[in-house]
């Protein structure tokens, strides 16, 4: 490992010092926190219930694996819609499934080129 030249953006990105890992920890627990307040106080705002924020994290949670080996492998975006529906089929309700998509599908944007 130590055989390996570094580029210049790795050069000067070992002069900041690296994010603990439980700030990351902090700012998920509290997201899903908001969130779920969030259904909780605005009812009627949201129209997404609790467990189906649960359901769309949990859904993020378990895509994120094969979504990042699809493109990783095959430089093809998959996006979560292929794996799943939305819950708006339950409530029908738009804004539950904007906010479900939402949800689901924020750990997986990529850049996508237009063609």
């Amino acid at each position: 490992m130590n055989t390996v030249k570094l580029d210049i953006h790795a050069k000067l990105m070992k002069s900041y010092k690296q994010v603990p890992q439980w700030w990351f920890l902090i700012l998920l627990a509290g997201s899903i926190g908001i969130s779920l307040l969030m259904s909780f106080v605005w009812k009627e705002d949201v129209q997404l219930p609790w467990w189906g924020m649960l359901f769309a994290f949990g859904l993020a949670f378990i895509v994120t694996l094969p979504i990042g080996v699809i493109q990783a492998t095959t430089n093809q975006v998959a996006d979560s819609k292929q794996f799943s529906t939305g819950l708006s089929l339950i409530h029908s309700r738009i804004a539950s499934d904007v906010k479900t998509t939402l949800y689901r599908t924020s750990n997986t944007i990529t850049n996508k080129e237009e063609s």
